[in-house]
């Protein structure tokens, strides 16, 4: 080799070593930058939100035509994945997420959706009805719901509500 090969190399080296630390450093920050949304807590206004658990985060966006836009990142296994999906404008909507850092989000018609990474690393959007997927949902979350979504989700699970307090 000669010297200016090795000088190449070791550019080249030191540039990729700056990429994948910069990368790893934009995952980390995202988490430690946003305040954490503790489990059960209910989100129902745009902006950025992490869960507690800091397993993933969500933006939800407002769009030129007045509907959302949400952007579910998972932040698990040092890699980025992410998932997402649109409500139309003026469409009561709201979030939570539970203890594994799953995101639960309802809007009508829409009905009930929860985000979650998957064991290989990837992402999951899944609608959640009657055949099942309830499993984790938070409390808070099921007293907020409709009475036609609470409706599906005892005949799913063969549950009683819990008593809310007044």
């Amino acid at each position: 080799m000669t010297r200016l090969t090795r000088l190449e190399l070791s550019a080249t080296v030191f540039l990729l070593t700056g990429l994948l630390i910069a990368g790893v450093y934009s995952v980390y920050y995202e988490r430690a930058s946003l305040p954490p949304t503790g489990p059960g807590q209910i989100v129902d206004q745009p902006g950025r939100y992490v869960a507690a658990s800091g397993a993933s985060s969500v933006e939800i966006r407002p769009q030129p035509d007045g509907g959302l836009q949400f952007q579910w990142t998972s932040l698990g296994h040092g890699q980025r994945a992410e998932a997402g999906m649109s409500i139309a404008a003026n469409q009561a909507w709201f979030a939570a997420w539970d203890d594994r850092g799953t995101l639960w989000l309802y809007s009508p018609p829409d009905g009930v959706h929860r985000f979650q990474l998957t064991p290989g690393g990837g992402s999951s959007s899944t609608r959640v009805g009657e055949f099942g997927g309830w499993e984790g949902v938070p409390e808070a979350f099921l007293r907020r719901l409709p009475e036609a979504e609470l409706a599906t989700y005892r005949l799913a699970t063969a549950a009683v509500m819990p008593a809310t307090s007044p």
